[in-house]
Formats: structure tokens, C-alpha cells, sequence
């Protein structure tokens, strides 16, 4: 894959080359792929994303508490939780991430993990359109959009201005190794 050979190139290059003192690499929240976890605001119990068909059926489509029968809700990914791509493109972000390590690059190395970027000069047709480009795209065409499921489906969402000012700001020195990069509002 280009994604990841272009990566490892890189990180060859600067391990050799270059006199770098950081590089920041932007990674994907599709890193974690299911390794959200779910609270009950009921009785507080914690679990997983996991639905059985049986519940999808009915049309109940979000998270049910396993003890009380009653609606999840999400909790605040953070940097430690799993990493469990569910497809190509977020198993291709990890290998990046794995790739681009202080020990490959001989470099301070920072990630961050964006969560949905928009901005101005989103594609809103194609592969490379967002969900959200997408129903701009359709709406602008006439066409209403198609949702899943029930519709209620939640993301969280990051202005692409907001991401070159937390890029910025890790250059001066700040934060960790790894980053999540969101509103933190889905």
C-alpha cells in the first residue's frame, strides 16, 4: 500500500538524511476501529460496541446495557485503548503509526489520531469524500441523503484550522508521543 511503503520511506529517510528534530505523522481514529466502550448512565455498567442480530432486528439499533436493558453511551476514546482496525484503511494508519517510531526515525516522532477532519475544500463525491462530504454532496445535487440503521448515529467532528493549530502547538514541544484530535462532541 502507498499509505504505508511512502511512510516507511519517509522514515528511512530521516533516520538517514536528515538532521530532523521532530516529525508528527497524522493517523486516523480508525485506529481503533470497535475499541469504543459504552456506559450505562442507568447503572453504569461498562461494554463494549457489540450488537446481536436479534436486537438489530427489532430495530433497536443503539447499545443496550447488558444488566438493565437500558441505552448506552459513549465514552471519551482515549489514547490507551485498543487498537483494533476493522478495515484496510485503518489497519494501513496503525502500520503507519508502528513504522513511525523514535527508533525509526531516529527523531522525537508525535501521532496524531484525527478524528472526521472538515473543512473548505472537502471532497464531496468519490472514495476519498467523508460521510459528511458526501450528504453535502447529495444535498447539493437534489438528492436526499440515505442514512443506516435509525439515523441517530453520532461523530465527532474536528475543523481542519483546529488541527493545524494543535500541529503547531505540539512543534513548540507540547504533549505526549500519541494525540487524539477531535471536538470532543459527537
Amino acid at each position: 500500500d502507498a499509505n504505508v511503503l511512502g511512510t516507511v520511506s519517509l522514515a528511512d529517510v530521516i533516520r538517514r538524511c536528515w538532521r530532523v528534530k521532530m516529525a508528527i505523522m497524522l493517523s486516523s481514529f480508525s485506529v481503533y476501529g470497535s475499541g469504543y466502550t459504552y456506559k450505562c448512565p442507568n447503572c453504569g455498567a461498562k461494554r463494549n460496541a457489540q450488537r446481536s442480530v436479534e436486537q438489530l432486528k427489532t430495530g433497536r439499533y443503539e447499545v443496550i446495557c447488558k444488566d438493565c436493558d437500558h441505552d448506552t453511551n459513549i465514552t471519551p476514546i482515549t489514547t490507551d485503548a485498543p487498537l483494533l482496525p476493522l478495515e484496510t484503511y485503518g489497519a494501513t494508519k496503525l502500520t503507519q503509526e508502528r513504522a513511525f517510531t523514535r527508533e525509526n526515525t531516529r527523531c522525537d516522532t508525535r501521532i496524531l489520531r484525527l478524528s472526521s477532519v472538515y473543512g473548505p475544500r472537502m471532497q464531496l463525491h468519490g472514495a476519498e469524500a467523508t460521510i459528511l462530504g458526501q450528504i453535502v454532496g447529495q444535498v447539493k445535487k437534489g438528492i436526499g441523503p440515505s442514512f443506516f440503521e435509525d439515523g441517530k448515529q453520532s461523530r465527532d467532528w474536528v475543523w481542519v484550522e483546529d488541527v493545524v493549530g494543535i500541529t503547531r502547538t505540539l512543534l513548540s514541544g507540547w504533549g505526549g508521543n500519541v494525540v487524539n484530535v477531535c471536538s470532543g462532541k459527537a
